[in-house]
């Protein structure tokens, strides 16, 4: 190739019949094939070449199109990424404000984990079972209850019993007790409605026969004996069964309703409004037996009455069913 150079002189080459050898040195390779922009001469591609070139182009065109995806599918899944956390951050947010009133509750002292910061607790939350207690406000009540009553046993809620009169005493009440056989003297006596006047009277100023109001000698052993039959034996033993029966009554209903709105009114675990509706009642309870106890101490002083004592089963009954809820709550306030 060169020819000035010395190696050339001294090359030589045999022909091979009518071939025309080109000898290529490597420098000549250099020039034209490694260090050039373009190669000279014209090339021509075989239809393998082509096929392969066809394909190329097929190929090229799906890389655009999965690209193409790629970067779509990227982006939606970014644009879900965000609608995930935005999401989730609405969620935390909700949660911290629904919790609120328990996070600031006697609750937190038994709650675990940070309180202090909404993700961490949302964190917590999620990895906390759930639980089958739906009023979280109840349970915070339930354990303030608790708190304040620790170590203390809370007194439990008089029964209410239904006072029923033995038919004896109703009897008794219903039956006049003084001798009806004089007629007029019993009526007189039931116009004066003073029995306790006439007895009295009887004991202080029938020495004799001498009226002491007009100073007559009109009385007589007939009238003498009238009296003395009204205030013989048997009266004395009904007016002290009827004395039996106030004082029984009044045991068993005034001091019991007292009693009964006292411990009501002093119970912590009863709210104002059960108090309220409560005592209504054992008020209205209380009002039938004063009527009642009248009833009876009149008939000392109007001993031919007929007594019939009032009663109020359904308040009763309510009253009943109050306390018995109250007892219900207090046993298992004590029993935790």
């Amino acid at each position: 190739y060169n020819t000035t150079h010395k190696d050339f002189a001294e090359c030589e080459c045999t022909l091979l019949n009518d071939y025309r050898p080109i000898v290529y040195n490597s420098k000549f390779i250099e020039d034209n094939f490694y260090h050039a922009k373009e190669q000279k001469g014209v090339f021509t591609l075989s239809k393998k070449n082509a096929d392969i070139e066809k394909d190329l182009a097929i190929k090229e065109g799906l890389r655009q199109d999965l690209k193409e995806q790629y970067r779509n599918k990227r982006e939606a899944a970014t644009k879900l990424k965000e609608e995930q956390n935005n999401k989730e951050n609405d969620c935390i947010e909700a949660i911290w404000a629904k919790t609120e009133s328990i996070r600031s509750s006697d609750l937190k002292n038994v709650m675990r984990g940070p309180l202090g910061s909404k993700k961490a607790f949302f964190a917590q939350l999620q990895k906390t079972l759930t639980l089958p207690v739906s009023n979280l406000e109840q349970l915070s009540k339930d354990y303030s209850e608790l708190i304040k009553h620790k170590n203390k046993e809370i007194p439990l809620i008089t029964i209410l019993l239904s006072f029923t009169l033995p038919e004896d005493d109703k009897k008794l009440l219903a039956t006049p007790i003084i001798d009806s056989s004089n007629s007029y003297l019993s009526e007189t006596i039931k116009r004066l409605q003073n029995l306790d006047w006439v007895k009295k009277g009887k004991e202080l100023y029938l020495k004799d026969n001498t009226c002491p109001f007009c100073q007559e000698s009109t009385i007589n052993a007939k009238f003498i004996e009238a009296i003395e039959s009204i205030f013989d034996e048997s009266y004395s033993n009904k007016t002290n069964q009827i004395s039996a029966i106030k004082s029984s009554y009044e045991l068993a209903t005034k001091a019991i309703y007292q009693k009964l709105t006292q411990e009501i009114s002093t119970c912590e675990l009863i709210s104002e409004e059960e108090k309220e509706i409560t005592t209504s009642h054992i008020k209205l309870l209380d009002e039938i037996a004063s009527r009642n106890i009248e009833l009876i101490t009149s008939k000392f002083n109007n001993p031919s009455s007929i007594i019939t004592l009032e009663s109020d089963d359904s308040i009763e009954q309510k009253i009943i069913n109050c306390v018995t809820d109250y007892n219900t709550k207090i046993k298992d306030i004590n029993l935790k």
